[in-house]
């Protein structure tokens, strides 16, 4: 008997010695940065793809913390999400963070955190995944920009215009005050694209937008509402 519960042992050692092989080669080999972080912060494993992300070395990640590199606007954004994790209330979580490159630039991150217990239910370290959004949230900020303004002159377009004339609408309304509106409209216009080509229509009408911002106050809105109406 002694001998065959040795053996069992012995094969479960072996178990857990494939299994522990396993992990470490799929963590280490990822093609998203991974991490294991204390229930403090530090970091204590990471892997080539989180280096690569970030810039820092193993031993500069394990040397300081998450928290560290994060920008100071974002460093609570997902502080009620961790106590939540710690507690059980949630199995993981996901939030958008700007981490500082080693080269000194900030970057977005999509960071999704899970919580690793032991067989008595106790928190052990925290798994988390790192990947980099910055390109996607660029390109999110180039067509939100797209949506709002002019591709011409960088101005507003109609449709934004007409949602600040609402909300200024609204304000004068409630407070009595006063407020303008100006129509400008470029007299002649289509006889310079017919003389001298819409590319001198174009740099007409952004040498006129460039005018106006530079005559309005920082609290105005100027806009494109039409061909050549401002």
């Amino acid at each position: 008997d002694r001998e065959r519960l040795e053996e069992e042992r012995r094969i479960a050692e072996m178990g857990l010695h494939e299994v522990q092989a396993r992990f470490e080669s799929a963590f280490n080999s990822a093609p998203i940065g991974m991490a294991l972080v204390d229930l403090d912060g530090h970091c204590l494993q990471v892997n080539d793809a989180l280096c690569r992300i970030t810039g820092h070395t193993r031993d500069q990640l394990k040397a300081t913390t998450f928290r560290a590199i994060t920008h100071s606007d974002d460093a609570d954004r997902d502080a009620d999400l961790v106590r939540e994790l710690l507690d059980g209330g949630i199995p993981s979580y996901q939030t958008e963070k700007r981490y500082r490159h080693a080269w000194g630039h900030y970057f977005w991150v999509l960071l999704t955190k899970s919580l690793v217990r032991d067989v008595q239910g106790r928190p052990l370290y925290i798994a988390s995944q790192v990947q980099d959004i910055s390109e996607r949230r660029a390109m999110t900020v180039r067509l939100e920009y797209l949506i709002d303004h002019d591709f011409l002159t960088g101005l507003y377009n109609r449709r934004r215009f007409e949602q600040e004339l609402a909300r200024e609408a609204g304000r004068v309304a409630r407070y009595e005050a006063k407020g303008a509106v100006l129509m400008i409209d470029l007299d002649n216009f289509k006889y310079v694209n017919e003389a001298f080509g819409h590319k001198a229509g174009d740099d007409l009408l952004k040498g006129v937008a460039g005018a106006l911002r530079h005559r309005i106050r920082q609290t105005d809105d100027l806009a494109r509402v039409g061909g050549d109406e401002f």
